[in-house]
């Protein structure tokens, strides 16, 4: 699938947070031609109509006017505020071109005037360009819905005469601390604010998968925190699946892998339900340590599960198992010569090697058998 992005391209900020740059960026100003093709035609199919070297779209000749947003012209006429303009003849009409002032920095030829093109032409111009005349998915923010993309599909639809987009995703504002953000209020936070903090990009994306899309995610540091200790749970598993010594004996599999990921695929599916998604991860996560813990794990359970983190993983986008590191031989060392201590029930010595072992950033975790399990500490 192909996508398109506004503005110059991926930023180095963008890839810390694993956020996948567009196929395109294209640039407004380099497809005027495309814009008075697609306006021309749809000044010859009679929805939209020129007066004074403007050219307007009647939304009275688009049936459908209104379905995405619910702002249908029964309930313009009532009292939506909408920009006038004498050229106009209906008021919610929305323009496709206008004449340039003097003063106005964006000046363009074309068969109307020298003008420049309307907000919403621009998108369907690039849109139907790159990504054909209907779009799989198309994304934004709340406040797009009306009157931009309202206007979108009426322009795009009438001039192609196909459906415009299959799904639409459009995001809730973000709020921090319950407030809007803004700079004014000393709540406007980049992602280097929050790195400056002790927190990670990964912490950050965490968050925003713990919200589902269409609800309003009330930012906090105590949610970032929360969303943190995700994140380690997430590496510890991953290090322990990582270390784990198989059962030798076979059993039937004491964990269902297919199962969850049938749950998690069902969440997913649910209007891309990512917090449902997580609960199903992280129910797994806890099944599993508590396995290892009683050295119950067999081999296929292990290879099954660390499957599913990479087909799962492939969708959350989650790059936390960079961040594994394998155990070194000194630290695999002093946790043998414990193990060998404990059998010789030497406890003091097999304290002391903990000590040493911690003191090095990492755990030992004793499992059955005087088998163990070493951590990193997080």
């Amino acid at each position: 699938n192909e996508t398109i992005g506004s503005g110059k391209g991926s930023t180095k900020k963008e890839a810390e947070m694993n956020i996948l740059p567009a196929n395109y960026f294209p640039r407004a100003t380099a497809h005027i031609d495309q814009m008075i093709k697609i306006i021309s035609e749809l000044i010859k199919k009679g929805y939209a109509y020129k007066k004074n070297g403007n050219v307007f779209y009647d939304v009275t000749k688009f049936k459908n006017y209104g379905k995405l947003s619910g702002n249908t012209l029964a309930k313009l006429k009532v009292g939506a505020r909408l920009k006038e303009h004498p050229d106009k003849i209906h008021p919610w009409d929305f323009a496709l071109w206008l004449v340039a002032p003097k003063e106005h920095l964006m000046k363009f030829q074309s068969p109307w005037s020298i003008g420049y093109p309307g907000w919403h032409i621009e998108c369907t111009a690039m849109s139907l360009e790159y990504l054909g005349n209907t779009l799989d998915i198309h994304t934004g923010g709340e406040d797009n819905i009306f009157p931009h993309h309202e206007a979108e599909i009426a322009q795009s639809e009438a001039y192609a005469g196909k459906p415009f987009a299959n799904y639409w995703i459009h995001t809730r504002h973000l709020l921090v601390d319950g407030e809007k953000m803004s700079k004014s209020k000393g709540n406007f936070y980049r992602l280097e604010d929050i790195q400056k903090k002790g927190f990670s990009p990964m912490d950050l994306r965490l968050l925003f998968l713990s919200s589902h899309y269409r609800s309003q995610l009330n930012f906090t540091w105590k949610f970032l925190a929360q969303a943190q200790n995700n994140r380690k749970k997430i590496v510890g598993w991953l290090e322990n699946l990582k270390n784990f010594v198989p059962i030798k004996i076979k059993r039937s599999p004491a964990l269902d892998v297919n199962n969850y990921m049938k749950k998690f695929t069902e969440a997913m599916n649910d209007d891309l339900n990512t917090p449902l998604a997580l609960s199903v991860l992280y129910k797994l996560i806890t099944e599993t340590n508590k396995l290892i813990a009683k050295n119950d794990l067999t081999s296929v359970e292990g290879v099954a599960i660390i499957s599913f983190w990479g087909k799962i993983n492939t969708i959350l986008g989650l790059t936390i198992d960079e961040t594994i590191e394998k155990i070194p031989a000194t630290i695999i060392s002093l946790a043998e010569k414990r193990k060998i201590a404990k059998i010789n029930q030497d406890f003091k010595t097999a304290d002391q090697l903990r000590f040493r072992i911690e003191e090095k950033n990492y755990l030992v975790e004793d499992l059955k058998n005087n088998e163990y399990l070493i951590k990193k500490q997080i």
